[in-house]
């Protein structure tokens, strides 16, 4: 998830081909101090000290972002070109 400078990961993979893996511990980047997102810099729990107030507003988009998804469900993948989604209660 990306919120102004700042990226967080709650699922991590190291190489292209590694099986996803959900973090213990959200990373979190500060773009303008590692733009390149390289692992070498600070990340992950020390940046999440440092920068914990970021994921609490982060976390506040995505509580929203996932209860627009409960009342508007996304198109499944595959769906025809003519599909309507399904009437509300």
């Amino acid at each position: 998830m990306k919120w102004r400078n700042y990226k967080m990961h709650l699922i991590w993979r190291e190489r292209e081909f590694d099986p996803a893996e959900r973090l213990p511990v959200p990373r979190l980047i500060d773009l303008y101090d590692n733009p390149r997102e390289r692992p070498e810099e600070p990340t992950g729990e020390s940046a999440l000290v440092t920068h914990g107030w970021v994921a609490h507003a982060m976390f506040a988009y995505l509580a929203a972002f996932q209860a627009s998804l409960k009342k508007n469900p996304p198109i499944p993948p595959g769906a025809p070109d003519d599909y309507a989604p399904p009437a509300r209660p």
